[in-house]
């Protein structure tokens, strides 16, 4: 059965007045619908449309900006994540990029932590066990 969309929006707007600020995917968690239509929700919602024929004053905006990891499709991210809260305040202002020697050292490290092959496991456990022993 298909959700319409004053429902969609009424259940973000009332996870956003119980829990406080939140992330779109942690919205779209406590709702149970998936991210992209909440994402469209919180688009529509951040307007201020008082000029167009709907009416609708703003309802939510950019509370701030965390930087978490989020693992997608066996790649890891580090971008920057909106949270959202309910009011009319202006948007929190989008943090700055990181510079590159950051990113880099970022993509080295999360590449030692990588295996290309599991023949690459069984080497560096063989390693340990040699080392181990006298």
């Amino acid at each position: 059965m298909a959700v319409r969309y004053g429902e969609i929006t009424d259940k973000v707007l009332e996870a956003l007045r119980d829990f406080g600020p939140m992330t779109a995917r942690e919205i779209s968690v406590e709702v149970g619908v998936h991210v992209d239509t909440v994402s469209m929700v919180l688009t529509r919602c951040r307007r201020d449309n008082t000029k167009k024929r709907s009416k609708q004053p703003k309802r939510v905006y950019i509370y701030s900006y965390t930087r978490t990891a989020l693992v997608e499709h066996e790649r890891t991210r580090d971008n920057p994540c909106m949270v959202f809260a309910l009011g009319k305040k202006p948007d929190a202002k989008k943090p700055p990029r990181q510079n590159n020697a950051v990113r880099c050292r970022k993509k080295r490290a999360n590449a030692l932590g990588r295996v290309s092959s599991i023949f690459s496991i069984g080497a560096r456990d063989m390693n340990v066990l040699t080392r181990d022993t006298p």
